[in-house]
């Protein structure tokens, strides 16, 4: 189980990828700001994704080797997501997210 976050323009660059990562396993895609309040990129993050301005999307999915078998974190200098590694904000992202097996809120 894992959560990504990425621009919606990213998306549309990786949907051919998305494909064959759902052929593999469950993904479920949300608007980020359906979720939470807001999502802010770093300026770093901003500039690796191209400087897109688009609304962030969050995807979830059941298996995250699988996604990111397919889906590298970047592609040459770009990036195509940002993981959330916080259990906090798993919570708020990975439609998957498991309480009892995930443990405490850090």
């Amino acid at each position: 189980m894992a959560a990504y976050l990425m621009p919606r323009e990213t998306r549309e660059a990786l949907s051919e990828s998305l494909k064959r990562v759902k052929e593999k396993t469950t993904v479920v895609e949300s608007l980020a700001s359906d979720l939470v309040f807001a999502v802010i990129f770093t300026s770093e993050e901003k500039t690796e994704f191209g400087n897109s301005a688009d609304a962030p999307l969050a995807l979830s999915t059941q298996d995250a080797a699988v996604f990111e078998s397919v889906i590298p974190e970047f592609s040459g200098r770009t990036r195509n997501y940002v993981r959330v590694t916080s259990k906090r904000a798993r919570r708020a992202f990975d439609a998957f997210f498991d309480t009892n097996a995930d443990g405490s809120d850090s």
